[in-house]
């Protein structure tokens, strides 16, 4: 409920909704809410409110399932309501407070059991304060959140299209670690690298982080980023002498204040096992070079480079979105530069997503959807969003796949969809939803996709290369794994091959060797009739073998992907019509010495050549759609070559007889012109 303004009052009728499961408020009015009708709320947001005092003591408050809670720009935050409303969502376990309402954390004195999750964003000026912040708030939450583990401090994002910095810490168990101070629990760091501030502030971290085993940096990018050096600090830190066995590396540029931080950690890193780099410069075997070249102080050290192609892709646990929206987990989906973040509650099944697609065009569609009945798009339930071409916003709409010809209409899903939404950001399309589950789902089949956006906001059919034929798998929503289904994916493939291959050799291949045989074989005399059986047998072979695989395989796509109306689709038809009009054709050939013959051959000869130079166009315009690798493409080529280099070379040597009867009767007509003229 977004009311705009503060002091507007609740629809009454909301109180009575007792199968609510996701409520954000956003300038409204809660001074006579009774919470105890949302019972089955499990996500909350509280944003541009006058306060929360409206849970009074007098009210039965109780939320027994909610386990999300998102508190930001709070105007006049009351402790006490706050903190009676903290006491009683027994389940909480992912609590997020920003800017005015971080502090309230550090007065509470109630017992969170569930809380494991804990994101503060505020504003800090120096490495010092965040330290301090970060003390406070851990050496707080070890006393009244005996689960925690997991705390993110952001700073306040300014600017929306800026990279907010981040530090996130993971806590070991305390059971197992020996610590003096509240640092020693932390064994898991992540921290984005932007400046020569944030820098500095990793050098104090890891200094007081002194059982510190994972550290994970990443590149961002700020409006006023500046070109800084690094300075090598004069002491080296206890975690990298005695803890840190993993570093982590994305966007690694290779740049002088990288290359300096990096040879700095790998030459006091003295237990580090494994090193991951990740980097999309255009350099990376200079990069290698250097990174090889380095000092290690670790003899088991193992450092692995990869090179990513998708240079303003955000790593996927790492991604701050713009509206505030968190999530408990994050997969990298295999193909198509796709994210999917995601947090469910199985016992209610809510499932909270968003869908992100990177490197993708304002003229495009994205989709994601879950299938409750089978694997793949027949009976898919879909999110779908575009950009407006004419406003330039966004809209998300829900589609049912009924068919493979469907049009992607609007319509409602088997499931219940709230908070549907979109946004385009710096070539990245995202689709927040909330999805309410059958209760106790655990592994779902889900599938993505995109497309392009045709005249008039019409959603064109999408690619059907390899990787848009992969884009679905099972999704274990407890775990996050993502098992690709293999077996529907490669067989479809498979169909897509015998396709290209049997109408690449059959109209491609045996066609022009049929004409050729009709065209060449028949000035020889020894050679009449072989000529004519030779070309009988590669048309109707090319012909008919088109027509049961070439057609076949064609009919069982469009069964099981959908007709498309394509250039390549309706050059296909046109040429199995033009080839069965020549099979018509020969039933109506006249004899050799009819006056019709010639006619005849005309029309004969006139619509081969029309289907060789169509075969030809149209099986580079298969194999730039099925896209099998250049090797196919440079074998086909090898070949048409090949034969195309004989009909030169035919033409050539077989010039003067084709030929030298025309030229020698048109100069017999010259010569008795002129013998006519001298007689006159």
């Amino acid at each position: 409920i977004d009311a705009g303004a503060a002091y507007t009052p609740i629809p009454h009728e909301l109180f009575t909704c007792k199968t609510l499961v996701v409520l954000k408020l956003q300038g409204v009015c809660l001074f006579e809410f009774d919470v105890s009708w949302c019972k089955r709320l499990v996500a909350l947001k509280l944003e541009g409110l006058m306060d929360v005092i409206s849970i009074s003591s007098s009210s039965a408050v109780c939320l027994p399932f909610l386990n999300t809670l998102h508190v930001t720009h709070i105007w006049r935050l009351n402790n006490d309501s706050f903190c009676r409303l903290l006491s009683n969502c027994p389940l909480l376990s992912d609590l997020t407070l920003e800017e005015k309402t971080s502090n309230v954390m550090l007065d509470l004195n109630i017992v969170l059991p569930c809380l494991q999750r804990l994101s503060i964003i505020t504003k800090f000026n120096s490495s010092t304060h965040l330290c301090s912040l970060l003390e406070n708030y851990i050496r707080k939450l070890a006393i009244i959140a005996p689960s925690f583990k997991y705390f993110t401090i952001q700073e306040v994002m300014s600017l929306p299209i800026y990279i907010p910095f981040y530090v996130r810490v993971k806590l070991g168990d305390p059971s197992k670690l020996e610590y003096t101070s509240v640092f020693d629990r932390i064994v898991h760091l992540e921290q984005s690298i932007c400046d020569v501030v944030s820098q500095r502030t990793l050098v104090d971290l890891l200094q007081r982080f002194t059982k510190l085993v994972v550290l994970k940096l990443e590149n961002v990018y700020r409006l006023t980023l500046n070109v800084y050096r690094w300075d090598t600090p004069s002491f080296v830190p206890e975690c990298l002498l005695s803890s840190l066995e993993a570093l982590e590396w994305r966007r690694y540029t290779g740049k002088y204040r990288d290359k300096g931080l990096m040879s700095y950690l790998l030459n006091h890193a003295l237990r580090l096992k494994t090193v991951k780099i990740f980097s999309d410069v255009e350099n990376k075997q200079q990069i290698v070079e250097d990174l090889a070249s380095m000092p290690r102080g670790s003899k088991s050290c193992q450092l692995v480079f990869k090179a990513t192609t998708d240079g303003v892709r955000a790593r996927c646990d790492s991604k701050q979105f713009r509206n505030g929206k968190h999530f408990r987990s994050c997969i990298d989906l295999p193909v198509l530069g796709s994210y999917l973040h995601f947090s469910y509650d199985r016992e209610t099944g809510v499932l909270d997503v968003a869908y992100r697609h990177t490197n993708v065009e304002s003229s495009s569609w994205i989709a994601w959807g879950i299938n409750p009945t089978s694997k793949g798009m027949l009976g898919a339930q879909t999110l779908l969003a575009y950009r407006n071409s004419t406003s330039g916003f966004m809209r998300a709409y829900t589609s049912s796949i009924k068919d493979y010809s469907t049009k992607l209409q609007e319509g409602p899903l088997s499931f219940h969809v709230t908070q549907l939404s979109a946004e385009f950001l710096n070539g990245e399309m995202t689709i927040f939803a909330t999805i309410v589950l059958p209760s106790n789902t655990t592994v779902v089949n889900h599938l993505w996709q995109d497309g392009p956006l045709k005249e008039g906001d019409r959603l064109g059919m999408h690619a059907m290369n390899r990787d848009h034929l992969k884009s679905m798998a099972t999704l274990d929503l407890l775990s996050g794994q993502v098992t690709t289904a293999k077996a529907a994916n490669d067989n479809m493939l498979l169909v897509k091959n015998i396709h290209g291959l049997v109408n690449a050799v059959c109209w491609g291949i045996f066609m022009p060797i049929g004409v050729m045989a009709a065209r060449y074989m028949k000035t020889y005399k020894e050679l009449d009739p072989t000529w004519f059986y030779i070309h009988i047998f590669f048309q109707t072979t090319g012909y008919f073998g088109g027509l049961l695989g070439g057609l076949g395989t064609a009919i069982y796509m469009a069964k099981h992907t959908g007709m498309r109306s394509t250039p390549h689709t309706v050059i296909g038809i046109f040429l199995f019509a033009l080839g069965f009009l020549q099979i018509l054709a020969l039933k109506a050939r006249p004899d050799k010495n009819h006056k019709y013959r010639k006619y005849w051959n005309w029309y004969h000869h006139t619509v081969g050549y029309v289907v060789i130079v169509l075969s030809v166009y149209n099986i580079y315009k298969g194999l730039a759609i099925l896209q099998p690798g250049s090797s196919w493409k440079i074998a086909y080529s090898t070949i048409i070559g090949v034969i195309g280099l004989f009909a030169i070379v035919m033409e050539i040597l077989q010039f003067t007889k084709r030929w030298g009867d025309l030229f020698c009767k048109k100069s017999k007509d010259l010569e008795a012109d002129q013998t006519a003229c001298i007689d006159v």
